[in-house]
Parts: structure tokens; sequence; C-alpha cells
């Protein structure tokens, strides 16, 4: 066998082990261009998600005159007329302004104060918005200017639309503890413990709504054909508050919370699980009637802030960056 031959042998052997590597690595190769285009094109949906929510946060802001109010605050009696110029006007619903009135809604009282720095707020049309921006994909939208809530109870609920994974507007959400010291009970955000923090972190967020639990959930007395607040409904908010901030505090936060764990479990819990599974369980093991209630409006397996804006056992205080005809549903 010559030189020339063997050179030639040895070339084809070459050839061939080269085409069987690339078999090889061919399909990896191919799974490897695939994978990158999927992550890619999902990375690049989320990002174009992200983008659109932040350039598409809106603050409501009313398209009509604002008008003065002193001569229907000055009425002992409020007609249905009245409740919805007033909540057109301020974004406070019958329950809001009542809680107003019983502060006094003279010229100079409390009540006419609240009302009239809210309804300044609502018109304000200098307000910014501001990103903050605190993980991959993930903002929360604040204001520049803070807004005002009505008088505060123990109980009620807050909800917000302010943080946004892309384009899917998660929210937060959050109980009042203490509503005369202005308290409110949290889960944040990992990392982060369950907590105590002063309304005024939450009056500065893009919108947010005041809700509180029907007087017919707890309540045992009517007045004319209706529930009104009265010690039972009381006790029992007293009970979920303490529950929550006592028996749940050391929960661990997960934004995986109903996704990778169980619904009916709060070892792992974020902001809006928290008070679900808190309104659910309190009364869980008292070894008497129930009455733990289901606030999830769609009973999916996660429930999210916007869950319980909705929740049937739930009604309207006050509203701010919403708009008040169509809310956040």
């Amino acid at each position: 066998m010559d030189e020339q031959t063997t050179v030639s042998e040895e070339q084809n052997s070459e050839t061939r082990k080269k085409s069987l590597a690339w078999r090889i690595l061919k399909p990896i190769v191919i799974i490897l261009i695939v994978l990158i285009i999927i992550v890619g094109g999902a990375l690049g949906g989320l990002q174009i998600g992200f983008v659109v929510a932040d350039n598409t946060a809106t603050v409501y802001l009313p398209d009509y005159e604002m008008m003065d109010l002193d001569e229907i605050l000055a009425k002992e009696i409020l007609t249905e007329e009245d409740y919805d110029i007033l909540y057109k006007q301020t974004g406070l619903t019958k329950i809001g302004v009542d809680r107003a009135r019983e502060k006094g809604t003279a010229v100079g009282q409390a009540g006419y104060r609240r009302i009239t720095a809210i309804q300044q707020e609502y018109f304000n049309k200098d307000r910014k918005i501001v990103h903050n921006y605190f993980s991959p994909f993930i903002c929360t939208d604040h204001v520049t200017d803070y807004a005002t809530p009505i008088f505060l109870e123990d109980g009620d609920l807050l909800v917000t639309s302010s943080t946004h994974f892309s384009g899917w507007r998660i929210g937060h959400a959050a109980i009042v503890a203490d509503g005369e010291n202005k308290m409110i009970f949290q889960a944040t955000q990992v990392g982060s413990e369950n907590g105590y923090i002063d309304i005024v972190n939450f009056m500065n967020r893009l919108d947010f709504m005041v809700l509180r639990i029907k007087p017919e959930v707890f309540s045992k007395t009517q007045v004319n054909g209706e529930y009104v607040i009265d010690d039972a409904y009381k006790s029992a908010l007293s009970d979920i508050i303490g529950y929550i901030t006592t028996d749940l505090k050391d929960s661990v936060y997960s934004i995986f919370t109903g996704v990778f764990t169980s619904k009916d479990e709060c070892e792992k819990t974020m902001c809006s699980h928290l008070l679900w599974y808190g309104f659910k369980y309190f009364d869980a093991d008292n070894g008497k009637e129930n009455r733990g209630i289901d606030i999830d409006s769609n009973g999916g397996p996660l429930v999210m802030p916007q869950d319980i804006a909705n929740s049937p056992y739930v009604e309207l205080v006050q509203t701010f960056g919403f708009n008040p005809d169509k809310l956040w549903k």
C-alpha cells in the first residue's frame, strides 16, 4: 500500500468520524436552538407585557368638574341622589360617607375636612406615576402625591392593582388591624416578615379600594329588615384579626402559594392568601359553630387581590385610582 492510499484512508476515516459526531450532535444542537427560541420568545413576551403595563398605567381622573359639596354635607338627611353625587366626587360610597358623617360634616368638623380632602385629591391633575422595579418583570406603581383614606375600621380590607408581573396586574392586599391608629397587617415579599405597617404606605399606590365585610355575614341584628353592625359582627372581625396577626404571622412568603403548595395550607403564603386563609379558618378549631367564609370570588387554586375585590362577601367603602363605574372587574 503506497503512501497516497494510506493518507486517503486516514482522511476517509476522519471524515466518517466527523460525520458520526455531527449525526450525534445535530439533534442536540437543534434542541438547543429550539429551547433558545422558546425561552427567548417567552422572555421577550414577558418584557413586552411589562413595558405595555408600565406605559398604560393610569390613575382615574374624572372627566367632569369638581363641585362645591358644602350644601350637601350640611344636610341632616341625604338622598340617594346626594350619595350618588358624593360617590362621583370622592369615590366614597354611602358607607364611607356615613363614616364621615358620624364625625360631623358641618364646615370645619372632622368628617367635613376628611371628605373635602379626599375630593381635592380625587381631582388632582398634577399627580405623577412612579415605577418601582424590585424584581425581574415585577414592578409596583406608586404616585407622587398621597391619597387620603376615609376613616378606617378594624377588619376593613385594602386591595390595589399597583403591582404587576409582566402585563398581569397581580396587585396587593392587606387588612386593617387597628383602624384608630391607621395600622394594617400584610404579607409583603420574599425575605420580609408578615407584619404591621402604617396605612400611609398603602396610600401612595397607583390605586386602592377600601372594602368591608357585609354586615349580614356575621351580624345577628336587623333594623328595618337590614342587618347592621353589632357585637357579633365586631367579635368575628376581632377574632379574624387576632388569628391573622398572631397564629399566621410566621407564615413564610411565597409567590407560588397555591401553585406548588395547597391553598388550604398556610406554612407558605402571600398577601391575599393570608387574608383568605384567615377568614376561612379562623374559627375551624374552636369546637363551636364555624363562622369561616371563603372570600375568594372565583374559587380557583390561587387567591389574588382582584378575587377578594369581587367577593360577594365584601362591599365597597372607598375607591381611588380605579374607574368608579368599572372598579377592578
